[in-house]
């Protein structure tokens, strides 16, 4: 691994790389560079979601070091100077692991992570905005808090702050949401129970709540058997005005907590059909028409990407995608994505959504009508060139067998390649692999967890961690293939890739995101990033770490 560090990019870019600009495609927006700054070395052996927060004049990263503890930088915008705060939590080998926060009205600041199935971890500040004075918070509510995983902020229809997390496993999860009251400043569930409840037997991935153009907050989620994600199942959807009561598409009433029994099921995929939880996605037509998007088999067994619309308060399917290919995917823990689905969005008058696969990837232009794709999107309509993402599938020529995981050492880290053939395969990093228990059952896996020919990041290895601010540009400079920089709606990737010609040659800079936020005048990325001239590229997990609307 690259020692490097953390940065935010700004006016000062030219010392580092050319940033010209930047087209975020679902907006319709372009953005220049504005500033470069360097924060701490962070922890590069595996993919965890960071967050960063800005209010006011103040700015907020939430990290894991290059010791992996829990990390909180506070700067103020016009001075590169950061104060740290280090929390007494250390992250394993778990991508579930991520770290978000969120400021109360108060201007307090609140922080969860590092769990998955774990007790609360929780932080609250004593004196608003003063990241010194973090303090843990060992209960909310006082039960139900001790397998929390996927913590979340969100404000509510009137400014409610809530902190919503799954309790229990994957297989054996409910999805609670607390409501927190500023003057006496303690915590209630929002609703009597959990809002979603696998009623022992399976859990809710959720997407959202989302709210949309039409003034409903929409929420969308597969149901999952068992921690192995082929057994997802049964996209199910429901909305609300106001968080507590929700009703299904066609306005009927539904008695919480949701459950696989009394819920709307928009398209019965059965387990091992095709469908996963983290490719779920929530759109809009012109018409503020919901639009809901995922992957699922098709009946030749190939992987589809379709669009469910709500149309005259009915669910009609739309499939997007004619592919020949099969992703077959399985296992628990962190699965590699082969497919990616964007949620569709109205672009400058067009109905756009990104997608990727191993073969392809781009931004569709969809018929309004049919929603298949008429051809693929070739500028934002700031007039930069919108670039399609790029693949994230590893190559490999090791033979596979599910028999006999094959082990391949690439630099400090190693591939674990598991299916049945090339185009089946799943690519883990050793680490995530054997830490997170994946196949523990396999005596195979066993024997090649415990080789001494596996090694790992050393705990001092460290990359940059860096914050990339953008500021709007009305006549944005159009890019080049040598320098150009480009978002695409509903990319799940989220990487940024650019180039610049220096002096001395070509160098290549990979930032991959952790956090994005945004606001009318500005947008700021948090990412990792590393120099190098070889292929490969970090892989981040961005965190939501803001509420609904301001992210």
């Amino acid at each position: 691994m690259h020692t490097s560090t953390v940065r935010l990019l700004a006016a000062c870019a030219a010392a580092v790389i050319a940033f010209p600009a930047v087209s975020f495609g679902d907006a319709g927006e372009s953005y220049g560079v504005k500033e470069i700054v360097d924060v701490v070395p962070v922890w590069p052996g595996h993919p965890v979601g960071f967050c960063l927060l800005t209010r006011g004049a103040r700015q907020y990263v939430a990290f894991y070091d290059a010791n992996r503890q829990m990390t909180v930088a506070q700067r103020t915008l016009d001075r590169a100077e950061w104060t740290l705060a280090r929390l007494p939590e250390q992250v394993n080998w778990d991508s579930h692991n991520s770290v978000t926060m969120a400021i109360d009205a108060a201007g307090c600041i609140h922080l969860s992570g590092n769990m998955h199935c774990a007790p609360l971890v929780y932080f609250k500040t004593r004196e608003p905005g003063d990241i010194t004075t973090f303090e843990r918070v060992t209960s909310l509510v006082g039960s139900l808090e001790d397998k929390c995983t996927y913590p979340k902020f969100l404000t509510g229809p009137n400014g409610e702050f809530l902190f919503e997390y799954r309790h229990g496993s994957s297989g054996n999860g409910i999805n609670l949401y607390n409501v927190y009251d500023p003057a006496t400043q303690s915590w209630r569930r929002l609703v009597d129970g959990p809002l979603l409840d696998g009623q022992g037997e399976m859990n809710a991935y959720a997407t959202g709540p989302t709210l949309g153009p039409d003034g409903w907050y929409h929420m969308v989620w597969v149901w999952r058997d068992t921690p192995d994600c082929a057994t997802n199942h049964d996209l199910s959807y429901a909305r609300s005005k106001d968080l507590v009561h929700w009703e299904t598409s066609r306005g009927a009433a539904l008695s919480l907590p949701i459950t696989i029994d009394n819920g709307e099921i928009v398209d019965p995929v059965p387990p091992g059909g095709g469908i996963i939880n983290g490719n779920t996605r929530i759109g809009f037509d012109a018409q503020n028409r919901v639009i809901l998007s995922y992957h699922k088999y098709d009946a030749a067994g190939n992987t589809q990407i379709y669009n469910a619309r709500l149309e005259d308060g009915a669910w009609k399917h739309y499939q997007a995608s004619d592919w020949t290919q099969r992703w077959e995917f399985s296992g628990n823990g962190t699965i590699q994505f082969d497919v990616r689905v964007g949620g569709v969005s109205v672009v400058d008058g067009a109905l756009v959504q990104s997608f990727s696969s191993p073969e392809s990837g781009g931004l569709w232009i969809l018929d309004p009508a049919t929603l298949k794709p008429t051809g693929k999107a070739q500028r934002d309509p700031g007039g930069s060139v919108v670039a399609p993402p790029t693949s994230t599938t590893t190559a490999s020529s090791i033979p596979v067998s599910r028999a006999a995981p094959r082990i391949e050492l690439v630099g400090p880290e190693a591939i674990v390649k598991i299916g049945k053939s090339r185009a089946r395969s799943r690519v883990m990093t050793v680490p995530s692999f054997c830490d997170n228990r994946i196949g523990a059952s396999m005596p195979a896996v066993a024997t090649a967890c415990s080789s001494p020919s596996i090694t790992r990041p050393a705990r001092s290895s460290s990359e940059a961690l860096r914050i990339v601010a953008f500021s709007r540009s009305s006549s944005p400079t159009r890019p080049t293939s040598a320098d150009r920089v480009t978002v695409t709606p509903g990319s799940s990737s989220r990487r940024i890739r650019s180039a610049s010609n220096s002096g001395s040659g070509l160098t290549v800079e990979k930032i991959e995101l952790r956090a994005m936020c945004r606001w009318p005048d500005s947008a700021i990325f948090l990412a990792t990033s590393r120099r190098a001239t070889s292929s490969t590229a970090l892989r981040g997990v961005p965190s939501n770490c803001e509420p609904p609307g301001q992210t």
